[in-house]
């Protein structure tokens, strides 16, 4: 492959990703861009990834790392996908007989418009696709040599993992349903409401046969009834974990909210230089409470996510706050000052009352 064969640079649709997700690198944050038909419209790397922590808490925040996509002419050579090229200073791998994903972010975009001052997410995505125009435009100038080969970037053997002991891969068994069951015991603290059943709506796991191998596979599910499979190179408890993973990260989606108290004494407050918008505890239609914290500034935002364990509401009410500001970062802390408005109020929707 030659430089001249390189045609443009782009960002991924749904489709393509969907097509090529086994050969992308560092996949575990990414985030569809919507534009003004809410479309979705590109890939790009999230700067903070909103899966929950051990606590439950998730993070949506309000910028992406670019990640771009070199387009090549398919006619003039040959590409196999996985492999890896190097160019204007970057490790490209190939996805498709015609696109290369660069391997690191070149540059951090907001989501928000900060001129329109949106607050919400979506974003025209003309501007970083004019960016993305501009970064190629200069970088293809810059090639002195338009015959020159893009190298193939060799492994070093040194830095290649070894081959795992097939004994160690699944030590409970090749049955999904063993990794399953271990991944919903640990969900049962704070989620005593899960169910394997409820979660599957969405995502449906799997070890499976492949090239003469067993591994695991994770199957998500369209509203259309279609479905996109993944291979995720992950075995032993790590598979536990991964599990558990997207299974806190669909609790909300599973579980809605019904009814919601907003704390209201909140107004001067700043979290990580971000000014406190909205503070809001919620009760969910399959039982338990969460909160919801929302942050931001003129052109960025984020919003924290909390389970709420319920042995945490099983005590007085003060034991509660003090058992919620040990789970949370400080920052997320409950202060008697949000609440001071209607105490009587917020105790009563948690149930103190």
């Amino acid at each position: 492959m030659k430089f001249k064969d390189i045609t443009g640079i782009t960002l991924l649709s749904r489709k393509e990703y969907d097509g090529c997700s086994e050969f992308i690198p560092d996949m575990d944050g990414w985030w569809w861009l919507r534009d003004h038909n809410s479309k979705l419209t590109g890939f790009v790397n999230i700067i903070d990834w909103n899966k929950p922590d051990a606590h439950g808490s998730a993070q949506t925040m309000g910028g992406g790392l670019v990640r771009p996509v070199l387009l090549v002419s398919p006619e003039s050579c040959t590409l196999t996908c996985g492999e890896k090229r190097k160019a204007f200073g970057y490790n490209w791998t190939v996805i498709s007989d015609h696109m290369l994903l660069c391997d690191e972010e070149i540059d951090q975009r907001p989501f928000n418009d900060p001129d329109n001052k949106k607050d919400i997410p979506d974003y025209d995505t003309s501007d970083i696709k004019a960016f993305l125009d501009d970064w190629f435009a200069v970088r293809i100038e810059s090639v002195a040599d338009p015959e020159a080969e893009l190298k193939i970037v060799k492994e070093d053997p040194a830095t290649l993992k070894p081959e795992p002991d097939p004994a160690q891969l699944f030590p409970y068994g090749t049955d999904i349903e063993c990794y399953k069951d271990r991944a919903l015991e640990k969900m049962k603290f704070t989620y005593p409401w899960a169910s394997k059943e409820l979660f599957e709506k969405k995502y449906t796991f799997a070890i499976e046969e492949e090239s003469g191998k067993r591994v695991f596979a994770q199957y998500y599910k369209y509203s259309d009834g279609s479905s996109v499979r993944y291979v995720i190179d992950k075995y032993g408890d790590d598979i536990v974990d991964h599990i558990v993973s997207e299974w806190e990260f669909s609790a909300e989606s599973v579980n809605p909210v019904i009814e919601v108290y907003a704390l209201t004494g909140t107004h001067g407050t700043i979290i990580s230089g971000w000014h406190l918008e909205r503070f809001v505890f919620r009760k969910h239609e399959l039982g338990g409470y969460s909160s919801s914290i929302t942050a931001g500034d003129r052109s960025a935002g984020g919003t924290r996510v909390f389970f709420i364990p319920p042995s945490f509401l099983e005590g007085t009410f003060e034991e509660f706050v003090s058992k919620y500001n040990e789970m949370v970062p400080g920052v997320f802390g409950l202060e008697e000052r949000y609440y001071e408005d209607d105490p009587e109020g917020f105790k009563r929707f948690l149930g103190f009352m």
